[in-house]
């Protein structure tokens, strides 16, 4: 599967229901968010860093510096 952010939604969506229905347990469910936030982190600041080093405004924005 490629990672991307509706791939990476869906997954996350798709624990929820595997908890509820008791197909996984909530501990396996936090480890796949715990993932997800990290990855979500890293590519944050890749789009920063690459926006800083283009001088593109609308990455600059994200980063919160003027």
């Amino acid at each position: 599967m490629e990672l991307t952010a509706e791939n990476l939604k869906q997954t996350l969506w798709q624990n929820m229901r595997d908890v509820r229905e008791k197909k996984i347990t909530p501990e396996e469910a936090n480890a796949s968010a715990s993932q997800s936030r990290e990855i979500i982190r890293i590519v944050r600041q890749e789009v920063i860093l690459q926006g800083l080093k283009d001088g593109n405004p609308v990455k600059k924005a994200l980063s919160g510096k003027k």
